[in-house]
């Protein structure tokens, strides 16, 4: 059975690429943000990312549910959503106030390579940052935020390059990709349509350089 999660459950805190041309607008690393609110003088509690199991499934698949009727995420439900929560590669879970309240998923790109990713290729392989979600009662929490650095660690880890894309419209998840210093790649044409018919732009997102690190290449 799903966890119902409330507000007061979970703790306060062929395609050719086209640089920028069609992105839409930068979101601003200065731009207005939810910060979680904190009690003066106490740092915040980190919240526990683990690995996800097969339990957790029926908890995400409901929070995609209100992720996707509250934010828009996906822009068009899925016809089998236990399947695009799961989706191919490494998963973590995000745990707050006891629940399950989120997810990350780090997947190989497919074989072959998308169009989009050729600029990017080199030694390292990638791998790509899907399936971020948060649910809505849980958000300004900086489990986003910490799904997605956690995502980024464990390529690192691997030796590999992360990279992530995201719909141009999805403003709130530019915002949070920006703010981490992720840098815009790039834009491709999605293959899927959003409500309105239309093939959206998406945004391709590569991390920051590692302290240590000199080039990508």
């Amino acid at each position: 059975m799903a966890a119902h999660l409330t507000q007061d459950g979970f703790q306060r805190k062929g395609v050719s690429v086209d640089i920028t041309d069609h992105c839409g607008p930068h979101v601003a690393q200065g731009s207005a943000c939810h910060a979680a609110p904190t009690l003066t003088g106490m740092t915040p509690l980190r919240p526990l990312i683990r690995r996800r199991h097969p339990r957790d499934l029926p908890a995400l698949t409901a929070t995609l549910r209100a992720v996707h009727e509250q934010r828009g995420y996906p822009s068009v439900w899925p016809d089998d959503p236990a399947a695009f929560v799961t989706a191919r590669g490494e998963a973590w879970v995000a745990v707050h106030g006891g629940q399950v309240a989120g997810q990350v998923v780090l997947t190989p790109l497919p074989e072959p390579a998308p169009a989009w990713a050729a600029p990017l290729t080199g030694p390292a392989p990638l791998l790509e940052v899907k399936r971020l979600f948060v649910h809505p009662d849980a958000q300004g929490r900086g489990l986003a935020r910490a799904l997605l650095d956690h995502a980024l660690q464990r390529a690192q880890a691997r030796g590999a390059r992360a990279v992530l894309q995201v719909n141009g419209r999805s403003l709130p998840a530019v915002r949070l990709y920006e703010r981490a210093g992720w840098t815009l790649a790039g834009c491709t044409r999605a293959t899927w349509t959003d409500p309105d018919g239309t093939h959206p732009w998406v945004r391709v997102y590569v991390p920051p350089r590692p302290p240590e690190a000199g080039t990508w290449s």
